[in-house]
């Protein structure tokens, strides 16, 4: 059973609005890399190319091309750039038109201080 990103984040909203709203702001950056990966895709199917041959033009792995797609993994700004030049596309940075994901804070826990360094038998 193939479940598409945005189902799979609508459903994580609904839940959301019973539970934590935390799990929401940690799935949207995720959101990105499905939408890069299906524009690449599509920008390589209306080619007419073959992953090995998108890899072939970048000068990466057919693996690495699947992940980007996918939208799994973590590509660098090097392999995405790539891959987007391959396919037609460029890689640039513009304004969003949708509000900033807001960071999540998190408690840090207390570093208990180290033992046996400096001062140690000193007390």
């Amino acid at each position: 059973m193939v479940i598409k990103c945005s189902e799979f984040t609508d459903t994580v909203r609904v839940e959301a609005n019973f539970e934590d709203s935390e799990d929401v702001t940690r799935i949207e950056p995720d959101r990105g890399h499905y939408r890069l990966g299906r524009c690449l895709a599509q920008a390589r199917l209306e080619k007419r190319l073959t992953q090995r041959q998108v890899a072939k033009a970048a000068h990466v792995d057919q693996g690495q091309v699947s992940e980007v797609e996918r939208g799994v993994g973590n590509p660098t700004l090097r392999i995405l750039t790539a891959v987007a030049n391959a396919v037609g596309l460029n890689v640039e940075l513009r304004p969003s038109s949708h509000p900033p994901v807001a960071a999540v804070d998190r408690p840090r826990k207390a570093r208990e201080p180290k033992r046996g360094g400096p001062g140690a038998g000193d007390q």
